[in-house]
């Protein structure tokens, strides 16, 4: 949803990729992913090595400097939201809303890719707190931030929604061309809309409770 401003091909891989990264996120075989594909080893899953061909192909679909993000940036795994994006995918993913069959100036755009990441990191924390409060997990983004501020969770909450819609207009201030900011929308939205209607979050759960 979030991409579907890009060519159904282009669709189609990054849906492959992020599949495949949510599949493979508690592989052990992951501590080798990384050595392995550098030298194109065979990887220690099938899944793996789907996902090695998946990044390999990336520079067909977009710009050489935003395959290099996303292939780093694939999961291989302030202070809380640098140690978020550097345990995520988000500057990865936010590279996807500019295909190169677009978009193919990166200069169009790239000024903007920190607040891309930003909102690719925020959002989803805030639409997955729900369900890792549930398993009472406390290593995430949020329970970080409220350690470090001295905040309790509501409030810390409230500050990470506002630094998201701080994001969402700074990215629309600095974007100058209309197809750029068009991508971008298109992207955020369906961003959003994406973590509240899949049951991983639990969200539709969260919002017949408290309604």
């Amino acid at each position: 949803m979030a991409h579907r401003h890009t060519p159904v091909e282009t669709q189609v891989h990054i849906a492959l990729w992020t599949a495949l990264c949510v599949c493979i996120d508690d592989y052990d075989a992951l501590a080798e992913f990384a050595g392995r594909f550098h030298v194109d080893r065979e990887q220690l899953h099938p899944l793996l090595d789907l996902l090695a061909d998946n990044i390999r192909q990336m520079h067909e679909f977009f710009h050489p400097y935003g395959a290099t993000a996303i292939v780093t940036g694939t999961p291989v795994g302030t202070y809380p939201l640098y140690k978020r994006a550097r345990n995520g995918i988000g500057e990865g993913y936010s590279y996807c809303i500019w295909d190169k069959t677009h978009f193919p100036d990166v200069s169009s755009y790239i000024q903007v890719m920190p607040e891309t990441t930003a909102i690719s990191v925020l959002v989803n924390d805030l639409c997955s707190l729900y369900k890792v409060e549930l398993v009472g997990e406390k290593d995430n983004f949020i329970h970080d931030r409220a350690y470090v501020t001295s905040k309790d969770i509501e409030a810390t909450l409230m500050d990470t929604l506002e630094d998201a819609v701080d994001a969402v207009n700074r990215g629309r201030e600095i974007l100058e061309g209309e197809q750029e900011r068009q991508a971008w929308e298109s992207h955020v939205m369906g961003y959003v809309a994406f973590h509240s209607m899949i049951p991983r979050y639990k969200l539709e759960e969260l919002l017949s409770t408290s309604g």
